[in-house]
């Protein structure tokens, strides 16, 4: 008897839609079937800005996987990021009286967080709940504290949302194109599922995702994802700076970003920079005249510091301290800008590093994604069952009573 699940995951992106069919056996190994990359149109930072496009694109990535695998999706896995994406932490507590903590215990404390975001944020959508500390008599505990004895326990969260109304555009565009959505899943946390070492999960370690329009910012620890927080700001406002400064197209302001990046205070002396220009083979909408080298550089670290402020910020607010001890990753296509990671040590006085097969056409999120479906995650309360399978399901949803 074939056993065999089939699972479909679309990724969101600014520029490109990403979709991957997998067929998983009953032991939870997976084969890629079918992998689509195509012209994502009609979106905007996680967000619908034209429904007809947007289905149009969707329905256009999606054909071409059917096509490839001879397989009609029904249900598919939609992964994305949005802007106004939100990072809430609550603590909850409940006086224990010298009892063993059991199961009814954590369910309460997980129930009244997730009841106190619906009722406050009538307008917001949970995608995700993620446990990151258990107190108990004032001693931390990284796992599930049943049957420990105890006075008082502390429970604390990070409940990640959006606003219901982009998950009901999103929504609404798959049911134009026949096809149901099992779950929404944050990109940048199935990036740092997929990209992530296991001491990265446990130890902390942090992902700065510097998309195309805007970056996100993502701080794991204890295996749990314990801040996420994006900005509209990403690697084609540098493009635009430039062109914008020097009066440049955009296409000529792309390749000159591309080619001369970051030159660091070591390597070059800023009177080099200053008696250097860009070269005539770059001026090839505009007419050549002399724009210093000096000039590229100031407009692309401008815009670099302030990408890299916010993050900082960010890292800084999640109570984790920048040093060596903490790993920061760069991803996304901006995260290839030259010399980006040798100015990002300096800046953050952390170990910066890069993800292998970090290109624009590798479907990571896919990667990780597919990862979560089918072992979960350690910490997640996940607000939707997925798998049928009883042995697949994390302890905290079990807690939640999220069934079938």
């Amino acid at each position: 008897m074939n056993t065999q699940k089939i699972i479909s995951i679309l990724e969101i992106g600014n520029l490109f839609l990403k979709c991957i069919l997998a067929k998983i056996d009953e032991e939870g190994n997976f084969e890629i079937i079918g992998k689509s990359i195509s012209e994502s149109k009609g979106f905007n930072n996680g967000s619908v800005i034209n429904l007809n496009a947007a289905t149009e694109s969707t329905r256009k990535c999606i054909a071409d996987i059917e096509q490839q695998t001879n397989i009609n999706i029904k249900k598919i896995f939609i992964i994305f990021e949005s802007i106004e994406i939100l990072s809430t932490k609550l603590s909850k507590y409940k006086k224990i009286g010298g009892s063993k903590i059991d199961k009814d215990d954590i369910s309460f404390l997980l129930k009244e967080a997730k009841n106190q975001i619906q009722n406050n944020n009538l307008k917001e959508f949970i995608i995700h709940i993620f446990n990151f500390n258990y107190i108990i008599d004032k001693k931390r505990y990284d796992k599930i504290p049943i049957e420990i004895y105890a006075d008082f326990l502390k429970h604390d969260l990070n409940i990640i949302t959006v606003p219901a109304n982009i998950v009901k555009n999103l929504n609404q565009v798959l049911i134009d194109c026949d096809i149901e959505v099992e779950k929404f899943i944050s990109s940048t946390f199935a990036l740092g599922v997929e990209c992530l070492r296991e001491n990265d999960l446990k130890l902390g370690s942090t992902i700065i995702d510097i998309g195309y329009e805007k970056i996100t910012i993502a701080v794991f620890s204890n295996f749990a994802l314990i801040h996420l927080k994006s900005y509209p700001i990403g690697s084609n406002h540098i493009t635009k700076d430039i062109s914008r400064v020097c009066s440049l197209s955009l296409d000529e302001s792309e390749n000159i970003k591309k080619d001369f990046g970051l030159y660091l205070k070591q390597d070059v002396k800023n009177s080099e920079l200053e008696n250097n220009y860009v070269p005539k083979d770059y001026f090839k909408d505009s007419k050549f005249r002399k724009i210093s080298i000096k000039l590229i550089q100031d407009i692309i670290k401008a815009r670099i510091d302030e990408i890299f402020e916010l993050s900082k910020n960010e890292i800084i607010f999640s109570n984790i301290k920048l040093d060596k001890s903490h790993d920061v990753y760069f991803l996304g296509g901006g995260s290839l800008l030259k010399n980006l990671s040798q100015y990002g040590s300096e800046y953050f006085l952390s170990n910066i590093k890069n993800i292998e097969n970090n290109t624009l056409d590798q479907p990571l999120a896919c990667f990780g994604a597919l990862k979560i479906i089918i072992n979960g995650f350690e910490t997640e309360a996940i607000p939707k069952k997925i798998d049928k399978k009883p042995g697949k399901i994390g302890l905290l949803s079990k807690l939640l009573g999220f069934k079938d």
